[in-house]
């Protein structure tokens, strides 16, 4: 009767709509995408004359306006950071040259295998002859010393990953985004360029990074408006009434967050949704955390109990649907990452409980649903740790 009862309480999706996510989650094959590859491409080649900064923000925005836009059935929180469900852009100003021999096998190796079309192959190759001598690895390995080329060789060390991608450990300001929106960043920005006295050495080397974010926050807003569009477009033709309500609920969140402040528990879980994957396709880091999603989301989660908006059903559903638009994070690696790296890791590390800024227990019931969430779906990303503190 105990391993009965064990049994019993194993543990599956909340709702019969987060069970159908998670399994077309797990029956599509991880594929590779060459749209980004040939916008970031395209944009470098424009903008070879401007400051770093600015070319990096030029080429942040002609991805978010070039890259295709999809909902999938049942989806409540939308976002994207491929293509194709469980795909992975490539990002050649890091390097990707290590990809053009493993193209024709990657497919088939033991480590995570990628899915890669003929067509796209073509499109990655093409764009690796821009990059030659261009990207990061190649002024990486300029600045690089004998002493340590001579090191690499005999296998001492090795330094790829650093030049393939970002190594991450950082967490976006989800919470300042939530809770002001992305035109409040803006504005910054623009009344600061407006205070610059440009005949100043000092000001005006601030002037690029500047205009650089004014660009970054512009794109996240306008690609946010797409999925707005397509929510919209969607609804027109959706038979069923309460998924042409959802979908009209997913383009009136999309067309105020992030932009703006969020008002609701959906907008802030969308805002999040929105932050991970932006910064996902700004540049291939791993370890990016989420920060405390529990202390974020609650009061909005109060506001809405309270007011009879939302019930705590809906909300662990919500939250299972954001929790498999994380676990869509991926990034190609090299196979020989692969030995030491296997399962498609993203390590997106999701902290809970903890204490306030005061020293008082910090958990509360979005904490509790987290846990419950990883649970239920019980997917390889993202991982949960619960902060333990005396109190």
């Amino acid at each position: 009767m105990v391993a009965e009862d064990k049994a019993t309480k194993k543990r599956s999706a909340s709702t019969q709509r987060t069970r159908r996510l998670k399994q077309a989650y797990m029956a599509q094959k991880p594929v590779i995408c060459a749209e980004r590859s040939v916008l970031v491409t395209q944009s470098y080649k424009e903008t070879e004359a401007l400051p770093p900064v600015l070319c990096q923000a030029m080429a942040f925005d002609r991805v978010l306006i070039g890259i295709p836009v999809w909902i999938q059935d049942d989806e409540l929180i939308v976002s994207n950071v491929a293509s194709k469900p469980r795909g992975a852009y490539l990002f050649p100003e890091y390097d990707c040259s290590w990809l053009l021999p493993e193209l024709d096998t990657i497919a088939t190796r033991k480590g995570d295998p990628w899915q890669v079309s003929d067509d796209d192959k073509k499109l990655i190759r093409d764009c690796e002859e821009y990059w030659k001598g261009r990207n990061l690895a190649a002024y990486a390995d300029a600045l690089t010393t004998d002493e340590v080329r001579r090191a690499e060789k005999h296998a001492f060390i090795d330094i790829r990953m650093g030049k393939q991608c970002g190594v991450g450990h950082v967490a976006p300001d989800i919470e300042g985004v939530i809770k002001r929106g992305l035109n409040a960043y803006i504005a910054d920005a623009e009344a600061h360029i407006a205070r610059l006295d440009l005949t100043d050495a000092e000001d005006y080397a601030k002037l690029p990074f500047l205009k650089a974010v004014i660009i970054a926050d512009k794109a996240v807003i306008t690609w946010a408006g797409r999925f707005a569009a397509l929510s919209r477009e969607k609804a027109a033709v959706e038979q069923d009434d309460g998924r042409r309500k959802d979908l009209e609920q997913i383009a009136a969140t999309c067309e105020w967050v992030p932009a703006n402040p969020a008002r609701s528990f959906r907008e802030a879980l969308q805002t999040a949704a929105f932050v991970m994957a932006s910064v996902q396709l700004e540049q291939p880091g791993v370890s990016i955390g989420t920060g405390r999603l529990d202390q974020y989301f609650y009061p909005y989660y109060k506001k809405d109990i309270d007011s009879g908006e939302l019930t705590k059903e809906r909300a662990l559903e919500m939250l299972e649907c954001l929790w498999l638009k994380l676990a869509e994070s991926n990034r190609v690696a090299p196979e020989v990452l692969t030995f030491a790296h296997n399962g498609y890791p993203a390590w997106i590390q999701v902290p809970v409980g903890g204490q306030t800024a005061n020293g008082y227990d910090a958990a509360n019931d979005i904490s509790y649903m987290l846990l419950d969430v990883s649970s239920n779906l019980q997917l390889h990303e993202p991982t949960v740790s619960a902060r333990i503190h005396n109190r």
